[in-house]
């Protein structure tokens, strides 16, 4: 790997939403070739923050297995976000490749419509039993920590919510206490249709910075963050503003790295930059 390759690698890994918004100025001719020569983590990285019809596009004419390796490093719910603007001949090369554990909390996901809890929530969440003690508690939340969250749910065996505590609570529970023990029954769910108006409107968030998800039968179905939403209105107000963001990054990184891009891919002349204007 050369150093320009090095440099742009480093910076992405490190500044990903920052990266992402200056490659946005690149054309599709560009991206594409560029995401085929980067690994499949850093160009998940970099769907997961940018612009999506951007990030679509590029799907769009990647091969279906590049295309494929990085999506499934991608969040779900942002993953799902982007399979929903794929064209179907698109979605049906790709799927087939994803991890088929992936692929199912994926098909899950699309199942709802998209302004809805169903389609944002995560459903890949770790989950403990009521009757475990705290000692087997602590265990498995250290053996599976990709999926804990600070909000530790406990599901009963069909799939009902018992209750739910937190991190702090489960390591101060003395090793011999019960899940069960501890747990706050009194749960705030929200439900998988439940409309994204009234998810963001709804009071718990005051108290809470993670929701547990039912489904239509009032069973489990995962977890929506609040993170989730504040980054969703976060690229809505891109958007509707796209010249405060290249302001807020400087001009010198976007030269800068979209040089190095060009440099990169063998484009040896470049245009002439183009002025960041910011909306009086």
């Amino acid at each position: 790997m050369d150093n320009a390759s090095n440099l742009i690698h480093s910076f992405i890994h490190s500044h990903a939403s920052e990266a992402a918004r200056v490659l946005e100025n690149c054309s599709t001719d560009e991206l594409v070739p560029f995401f085929a020569r980067i690994p499949p983590g850093l160009a998940a990285a970099l769907f997961n923050t940018m612009e999506t019809s951007t990030s679509v596009a590029c799907l769009e004419r990647m091969a279906a297995a590049q295309a494929a390796a990085a999506l499934a490093r991608v969040p779900l719910e942002r993953a799902a976000m982007l399979v929903r603007r794929l064209q179907p001949e698109t979605r049906e090369t790709v799927l087939p490749l994803l991890p088929i554990d992936f692929n199912k909390h994926l098909e899950l996901l699309l199942r709802y419509r998209e302004d809805t809890a169903g389609a944002l929530m995560e459903p890949r969440v770790f989950t403990l039993p009521p009757e475990i003690s705290v000692k087997e508690a602590l265990a498995r939340v250290q053996a599976n920590p990709d999926y804990a969250l600070y909000y530790l749910y406990v599901v009963e065996r069909d799939q009902t919510l018992a209750g739910v505590l937190n991190l702090r609570e489960l390591l101060a529970g003395g090793e011999g206490a019960s899940v069960a023990a501890l747990m706050h029954r009194d749960v705030v769910c929200l439900r998988m249709g439940d409309s994204l108006a009234s998810v963001l409107a709804h009071p718990a968030w005051l108290e809470f910075h993670t929701l547990p998800v039912l489904d239509e039968q009032a069973l489990f179905a995962g977890a929506l963050r609040h993170r989730t939403l504040r980054q969703l209105a976060s690229r809505a107000d891109l958007m509707t503003h796209p010249g405060q963001a290249g302001t807020a990054l400087g001009e010198l990184y976007r030269i800068g790295l979209s040089a190095l891009v060009k440099s990169a891919l063998g484009v040896d002349r470049l245009p002439p930059p183009i002025a960041d204007h910011v909306d009086q």
